[in-house]
């Protein structure tokens, strides 16, 4: 279980990510309208991934319009309980207002069970 403030309306979660050349703990949002995970480009670079090395370009959709993204694969990634190896993200340059490193999306909580309880401002992964 993992405590959350219902009244902010972002929720974000510490997640563990795995690089080449180390680990971070890094803020994501979940975001259960993003089929897609996606970590800052800055971030991908601070642990050793060759974003220019990926694995194909992805045509995204975002609140500004369309643009392009690097698919990169990640040696691991944790988030509470759940973690998953060779687990693809996109690359993305986010804006620097931003206060988390990427948003977790859809295929990060694939075949697992996601509570937010906003009454009680409890989250649990399972």
């Amino acid at each position: 279980m993992l405590p959350f403030d219902p009244r902010t309306g972002l929720i974000v979660v510490p997640a563990l990510i795995y690089g080449p050349t180390g680990q971070i703990i890094a803020r994501l949002a979940i975001d259960t309208g993003s089929t897609t995970s996606t970590l800052s480009r800055d971030m991908l670079d601070s642990l050793g991934y060759n974003v220019d090395d990926t694995i194909r370009d992805v045509r995204i959709i975002t609140a500004s319009g369309t643009d392009m993204a690097a698919q990169v694969q990640l040696t691991r990634i944790r988030v509470m309980s759940h973690e998953r190896e060779q687990f693809s993200v996109l690359s993305y340059t986010l804006p620097e207002s931003t206060t988390v490193d990427g948003v977790l999306g859809l295929d990060f909580f694939e075949g697992t069970r996601l509570t937010l309880d906003f009454g009680t401002g409890w989250m649990t992964l399972e």
